[in-house]
């Protein structure tokens, strides 16, 4: 378990398509460098979580990341303290991104 990361740079990434963050105690503080870092991102697919202490203020930091993010397609925030208002931000926000690349998929094969 890291209780010390700091800073994250996921630019030019050598960890494949998956990361896995979980049980790592990040908080908002975290949430928002993961965030930061994910508006860069061009590698990762999947960043799972899981069962840290991210609330609000993290994951409003880490929707604003997923509407610039056009890579990640799987975010588990399962077992943190995000509110139901920012969880269904975070939702909406994939659900649009979702109706973009669908649209481009299914323009391209007409």
């Amino acid at each position: 378990m890291n209780t010390t990361l700091t800073t994250l740079c996921l630019e030019s990434n050598n960890i494949g398509v998956e990361g896995d963050l979980s049980y790592n105690r990040i908080n908002d503080e975290g949430g928002k460098a993961l965030a930061a870092a994910l508006t860069i991102n061009a590698t990762l697919t999947l960043l799972n979580l899981s069962s840290n202490k991210i609330s609000d203020e993290g994951g409003e930091a880490l929707a604003a990341a997923l509407s610039k993010n056009r890579i990640l397609l799987s975010l588990n925030l399962y077992d943190n303290r995000i509110s139901y208002k920012a969880r269904t931000n975070i939702k909406n926000i994939y659900r649009i991104k979702f109706s973009k690349y669908y649209e481009s998929i299914i323009k391209a094969l007409s």
